[in-house]
């Protein structure tokens, strides 16, 4: 028989003193997080670009080029127009589905993963598909600007191809990088 210290209670001297504790991963919460500032920020982001496209004629330098030279630019510009707006619209979409996996995925929940996966791979897939549909309408508003201003006809030919093909590059780290991460099965245990 084991003796009761008379300082402790009945119920300590069932249990063992250091049972073993389980560990949540912290990667969901950290990825929700992130998830929720990269939607907020990218929805931001998204309305300023529609708005600084809507005033592109009027923050044009008035000063540097005559009406004229303004009106064939612009005349260019507004063929992107609608993809603009398209492109404005899948955005927030999209910024609307990560901020609510980021939520999720603070909460541990398994449909925030799903979701998450579904935003990674719907984000890479529409800036392939958005550099496509614009690559030669892009292509015909830099010779516009060339002829706007001729000095920059170098810059602008061999700089515009380079810029516009490695945007996607930056902009699919991150929906590469939490598919890899937050489909890990130390991670997917965790979740609910």
């Amino acid at each position: 028989m084991t003796e009761q210290s008379p300082y402790s209670s009945p119920e300590a001297q069932q249990h063992p003193p250091f049972a073993p504790q389980q560990f949540r991963s912290n990667v969901p919460k950290v990825f929700g997080i992130i998830h929720i500032i990269y939607a907020v920020l990218g929805i931001g982001m998204s309305l300023v670009g529609v708005v600084s496209f809507l005033f592109a004629d009027k923050m044009m330098g008035a000063g540097l080029y005559g009406e004229q030279q303004i009106a064939e630019y612009m005349s260019v510009v507004n063929k992107i127009a609608p993809y603009t707006y398209l492109d404005t619209a899948v955005r927030i979409a999209l910024g609307i589905m990560l901020f609510i996996s980021g939520i999720k995925l603070i909460k541990y929940q398994y449909s925030g993963l799903k979701l998450s996966n579904f935003w990674s791979i719907s984000r890479v897939l529409w800036l392939i598909i958005f550099t496509a549909l614009t690559y030669s309408i892009t292509k015909e508003i830099q010779q516009a600007a060339v002829k706007l201003n001729p000095e920059t006809a170098a810059i602008q030919s061999s700089i515009g191809t380079v810029t516009m093909l490695f945007t996607i590059v930056p902009f699919c780290i991150y929906p590469i990088l939490s598919y890899i991460l937050l489909n890990r099965a130390s991670v997917k245990k965790d979740l609910n």
